[in-house]
């Protein structure tokens, strides 16, 4: 192998090593984002006893990178669905919407007829349930 050569593939795997370090932090910033908002929540959110008998999607777009996610999506859902999907169809997209960990580009998520940002997000982690498919999803972990 030349030095030609070796410099261009040590070059290229510098490259593709801060690729995946970038990922990596823009995942790490995603979540920071994300604990940040729970703990900036107001006191005054309702943080209802009642249990979910509807969720209604009321012209919902979402963007992520520029790409759509949802373009106008209007949906009513009144009993446990389960969601089945390939893969980066927008299901985790969905649910992390209700819990308001996504944030819409325009619409609104309605929850018994009430807007979700109503809804304390403690309730709503506490009554949205989402499990992957992902082997991840039986190990012990806090991560989620």
């Amino acid at each position: 192998m030349s030095t030609l050569q070796g410099l261009l593939i040590s070059s290229i795997d510098g490259l593709i090593k801060f690729i995946n370090e970038s990922y990596e932090f823009r995942i790490a910033k995603t979540n920071i984002h994300n604990i940040l908002l729970l703990q900036k929540e107001p006191q005054f959110l309702i943080n209802y006893s009642k249990k979910i008998k509807s969720i209604q999607f009321k012209n919902v777009y979402l963007f992520f990178d520029a790409k759509p996610i949802f373009n106008d999506l209007n949906l009513m859902i009144n009993e446990p669905v389960f969601l089945s999907a390939r893969n980066a169809s927008g299901k985790s997209t969905l649910i992390k919407s209700i819990i308001k960990r996504q944030l819409l580009s325009s619409g609104e998520i309605f929850i018994n007829e009430m807007d979700i940002n109503k809804y304390s997000n403690q309730w709503l982690l506490n009554n949205v349930i989402y499990l992957s498919d992902q082997k991840s999803n039986v190990e012990l972990s806090n991560e989620w």
